[in-house]
C-alpha cells in the first residue's frame, strides 16, 4: 500500500516537473528557449526574481524572465520603436519631394485647381507629421509591444492562447490566436482613431493630386493606423463578430469553425448587401470589376515579365569591373566624409520599357483602389486590400531593385512595406561616379533567368491570384 502511494506521489510530481518544463516554452519566444549559448535566454523553469527592470509586474512572481535576459527584450523592444520612426522619417522625405515639385515649370503651368489639390494634400501629410497626432499613438503601439514582450514572462502562457492546426500537418498545433483583452483594443483604437483619420485623409488628397504623383518619392503607407477599431458586435458601420457564440455551418474563410459554437458568421454579410442601396451595391459591384481587372493576366502578366527582366539585369550589373562609370555619389547623411552610392544612373530605354508594360497594369491598379475606396460595402471585407502602389510609380524599381539587387526583405521589412534604406558602401576616396547608363531590362533580357511570368512557378501557384483572389472572396458578401 505505501509503495503504491509512493509511485501515485512520484507521478503528481512528474506530471508537475514536465508542466514546469513547458512552462517557459512559449512557442511565440521560442528562439529564446533555454539551452542555447549564443544569445540570452528565457528560465528553464519558472523562478522569484527581485530584480526585473523591463518587466517589473513579474517581480516576486514565479516566470520565466531574469535580468539578463533584458537586453534581449530590450533590443527587440527597439526594433518596434525604429519601424515607427522609420516611417514618420520616410514621410517627411516624401514630403520633402513632393514640395520640389512646387518649385517645377508643371506646378507653374497647372490649372489653380491642380494647384489647390496640391495644396490640400501637403497640408495632410503636414497633419500626419504633427506630433500632436501620431505621438499618442505610437505611445500606445511601443506599450502594447512592450506587453507583448512582456508577455514571454507567463508561465501560464497557454491560458491565453489558441491552437489551431498546421495547414501542412493536422496532426502539428500552433498558436493560431492570442486572446486579446477588450480594454487593450479600445486604449489602442482611443490613441490612434484621431491619427488613422488623419493618414486615411492624407492618402485621399495625395490620390486626387496629379501634381503630387510627380514627386520622385514614394508615398508611406499608413493604413496600418486605419484598421485598429475592434469589429464587435453592436456597430452598424461594418461588419462584426456574433454577440454571443453561435453554431454556423457556412463559414468558408474558416471552416475549422464549421459546425462549433463560435464567433464568426456568413449570412449576416448577404443581408447588409440585401439591404444597401442600389448605388451602394452599383459601387461594389464596379470595386469587384476592377478587382477581377487586376487579376487578369493580360494586365498584370507583361508587367510582371518585365520587372524580372529588370532585376536580372541589375544581378549581372555585379559582372562590370566597370561599374563606377554607371553610379552616382552622394555624401553619407551622418558622415559627409563618406560617399555612398546613391544613385544608379539608368537609360531612358529601360525607363520606357518598363513604363510600357506596367502602365496598363498601373491604371487598373489605381482604378481597383479608388473604386475600394468609394465603396463602403467593400470595407466591410474581413481582409485587408493589396498594395499595388508600386506599380503606378516606377520609381520604386531603382530604389528598391535597382539600389538592392541582392537584398532578401525579412518579415518585418514585409510587414512595414516602406522603401528599403540605402544601404552605404565602403567609402572611396576621391570618386564621384560616372555619367554612363546602364539598362537594366535590356540587359536582363540577354540573362539567362527565366523572366517570362507566364511560364514561372510564381504564377502557376498563383502568388499574386492568392493575395488579391482572398480579398476578392471575402468582398463577395452578397452571395
Amino acid at each position: 500500500m505505501i509503495s503504491w502511494l509512493v509511485l501515485v506521489g512520484w507521478c503528481g510530481l512528474w506530471e508537475r516537473v514536465a508542466g514546469l518544463e513547458d512552462a517557459c516554452r512559449n512557442p511565440l519566444f521560442q528562439p529564446h528557449w533555454y539551452g542555447k549559448k549564443d544569445i540570452q535566454t528565457y528560465n528553464d523553469i519558472p523562478q522569484i526574481e527581485t530584480n526585473l527592470q523591463l518587466c517589473p509586474q513579474y517581480n516576486e512572481l514565479s516566470s520565466c524572465c531574469h535580468q539578463t535576459l533584458e537586453s534581449e527584450q530590450l533590443k527587440y523592444y527597439h526594433f518596434w520603436r525604429s519601424i515607427l520612426d522609420s516611417k514618420i522619417r520616410r514621410l517627411a522625405s516624401y514630403k520633402a519631394s513632393v514640395m520640389q515639385v512646387k518649385s517645377s515649370a508643371q506646378y507653374s503651368a497647372s490649372s489653380p485647381d491642380h494647384q489647390k489639390q496640391f495644396d490640400v494634400a501637403v497640408e495632410r501629410i503636414t497633419d500626419v507629421l504633427d506630433p500632436a497626432f501620431y505621438a499618442p499613438c505610437y505611445s500606445r503601439v511601443l506599450e502594447y509591444a512592450a506587453g507583448m514582450i512582456c508577455f514571454g514572462c507567463k508561465p501560464d502562457w497557454k491560458k491565453y492562447v489558441a491552437f489551431v492546426p498546421l495547414e501542412d500537418d493536422p496532426n502539428v498545433q500552433v498558436i493560431g490566436r492570442l486572446n486579446i483583452d477588450e480594454s487593450s483594443c479600445y486604449l489602442m483604437w482611443g490613441a490612434c482613431e484621431a491619427f488613422g483619420d488623419k493618414a486615411a485623409q492624407m492618402h485621399r488628397a495625395i490620390l486626387d493630386s496629379s501634381l503630387v504623383k510627380q514627386a520622385t518619392k514614394s508615398e508611406e503607407d499608413f493604413n496600418m493606423f486605419t484598421e485598429l477599431q475592434p469589429h464587435w458586435y453592436g456597430k452598424k458601420d461594418i461588419q462584426t463578430y456574433d454577440d454571443i457564440p453561435q453554431i454556423e455551418t457556412n463559414l468558408q474563410l474558416c471552416p475549422q469553425y464549421n459546425e462549433l459554437s463560435s464567433c464568426c458568421h456568413q449570412v449576416k454579410s448577404s443581408a447588409q448587401y440585401s439591404a444597401s442601396s442600389p448605388d451602394h451595391q452599383k459601387q461594389f459591384d464596379v470595386a469587384v470589376e476592377r478587382i477581377t481587372d487586376v487579376l487578369d493576366p493580360a494586365f498584370y502578366a507583361p508587367c510582371y515579365s518585365r520587372v524580372p527582366e529588370y532585376a536580372a539585369g541589375m544581378i549581372c550589373f555585379g559582372c562590370k569591373p566597370d561599374w563606377k562609370k554607371y553610379v552616382a555619389f552622394v555624401p553619407l547623411e551622418d558622415d559627409s566624409n563618406v560617399q555612398v552610392i546613391g544613385r544608379l544612373n539608368i537609360d531612358e530605354s529601360s525607363c520606357y520599357l518598363m513604363w510600357g508594360a506596367c502602365e496598363a497594369f498601373g491604371d487598373k491598379a489605381a482604378q481597383m483602389h479608388r473604386a475600394i475606396l468609394d465603396s463602403s460595402l467593400v470595407k466591410q471585407a474581413t481582409k485587408s486590400e493589396e498594395d499595388f502602389n508600386m506599380f503606378t510609380e516606377l520609381q520604386w524599381a531603382h530604389d528598391t531593385i535597382a539600389l538592392h539587387p541582392f537584398v532578401t526583405p525579412n518579415e518585418a521589412e514585409r510587414e512595414n512595406a516602406g522603401p528599403i534604406a540605402i544601404t552605404t558602401a565602403r567609402q572611396l576616396e576621391d570618386d564621384t561616379g560616372g555619367s554612363s547608363k546602364y539598362s537594366p531590362v535590356t540587359e536582363g533580357v540577354k540573362s539567362g533567368f527565366n523572366t517570362n511570368w507566364a511560364s514561372n512557378a510564381y504564377e502557376r501557384g498563383g502568388w499574386l491570384a492568392l493575395g488579391v483572389a482572398t480579398v476578392l472572396m471575402a468582398l463577395w458578401v452578397q452571395q
